[in-house]
């Protein structure tokens, strides 16, 4: 389907109008007050308003309304490639950088950055409207079941030309596409498959994503603000922070709540003590909440290109 089809289709206000588009796609698909601004191949900018049912008790945008966006959004801005399914979700990464507050005009810009058989790579970028701050960045990975269905899709990258995708790596996650794809039937042949697969993910830029433990042998604690220094990070590597969750804690921050030490509303925070984070492009900040930790220290400011 052409870009201009799928504006007509997102266009029109009744329901029916979207029998057009793949019919997965517009499952759960909530339009009210959802604008698309523009589009064309590869690329869709939709803007809205956060409204009270999206926001948190604390009155900000919630995580999971966040990661619906991606998934949907980011499928729409693949139907622009004429492409007729939008296949199977193999991974979605998602760094959440700030908070949108009720009441705040957000924009949503889906992006189709890569395409390799059978594994496409949108990105999807929710900002301030008033800004342009970063809210949420988010890489979502699919695969189609077909290569002559990929044929079709055929976008330019529209973002950074030395942008490296990092799909799963595990012989699991390709295998339960496979699997996901192909129905029920011929396990087997699946699991033959994927592990093809996988070796060619291995042995391919796909496997260019690379792994920090942060704080090093260490790990998360104190006096950790130095450990960025001299290491040159790359959108896709992943962080992992190892800790005691009795202890300490993970908090996502902006660049005041990292010089303030201070924890926002509804900041995204994690306990488990050993989390991952993929790092997206530009600069995130992670902060121990615990009182007094971030002073002494607790604290990274990490730079991806």
């Amino acid at each position: 389907m052409d870009p201009e089809a799928v504006r007509r289709s997102l266009s029109k206000p009744s329901a029916d109008s979207f029998a057009v588009l793949p019919a997965h796609l517009i499952e759960g698909i909530a339009l009210n007050g959802i604008r698309l601004d523009d589009i064309e191949h590869g690329r869709v900018l939709y803007s809205c308003t956060v409204t009270p049912r999206l926001g948190s008790p604390g009155g900000v945008l919630i995580g999971g309304v966040i990661a619906t966006l991606v998934d949907v959004i980011g499928s729409i801005a693949l139907s622009t490639c004429g492409l007729p399914t939008t296949g199977v979700s193999l991974d979605i990464n998602i760094s959440y950088l700030d908070a949108a507050m009720i009441g705040e005009e957000i924009e949503i810009e889906a992006k189709v950055l890569h395409v390799r058989e059978p594994i496409t790579v949108i990105s999807v970028k929710l900002r301030k409207k008033a800004t342009g701050k970063l809210i949420a960045e988010g890489r979502h990975t699919n695969g189609s079941g077909g290569a002559a269905s990929l044929q079709a899709l055929r976008c330019t990258i529209n973002d950074d030309p030395n942008f490296s995708t990092h799909p799963p790596k595990t012989a699991l996650g390709v295998v339960a596409a496979l699997m996901a794809v192909q129905g029920r039937g011929s396990a087997a042949a699946a699991v033959a498959q994927g592990l093809a697969l996988l070796c060619l993910l291995l042995h391919s830029d796909f496997a260019g994503a690379a792994t920090y433990t942060v704080g090093d042998s260490r790990g998360w604690t104190f006096n950790t603000a130095s450990w960025p220094n001299g290491k040159r990070f790359r959108a896709g590597d992943v962080l992992v922070f190892r800790y005691s969750p009795s202890v300490h804690n993970v908090v996502t921050v902006s660049a005041s709540g990292y010089n303030s030490c201070s924890v926002p509303i509804g900041a995204r925070t994690l306990r488990s003590g050993n989390d991952r984070i993929t790092l997206g492009r530009g600069t995130s900040y992670f902060i121990c909440g615990v009182s007094g930790h971030c002073q002494s220290g607790m604290k990274i400011a990490v730079t991806a290109a």
